[in-house]
């Protein structure tokens, strides 16, 4: 799933989404970028993961993670590989 496509989920559908990763850095990362208030730039989202994260480091981070999931919109469901 791209960046793009995640945006245009709702809020329930991209909680969802994070829940099922693994991942607790890539699931913080989702969630600075994807569900805090209004949007937020990589370079926000690196400042507030803090640990030497650098902007692209974070998108890559959230890039890898949504790569590994895919989500029916129809039936709210998401699959692992």
């Amino acid at each position: 799933m791209s960046i793009r496509e995640f945006r245009r989920l709702s809020r329930a559908q991209r909680r969802q989404i994070i829940d099922a990763i693994d991942d607790p850095l890539t699931q913080r990362v989702l969630r600075a970028a994807f569900l805090g208030p209004g949007k937020r730039s990589w370079v926000q989202v690196a400042l507030m993961i803090g640990g030497d994260n650098t902007p692209n480091t974070v998108c890559q981070i959230a890039h890898r993670g949504l790569n590994l999931v895919t989500f029916d919109p129809e039936n709210n469901d998401t699959m692992k590989p």
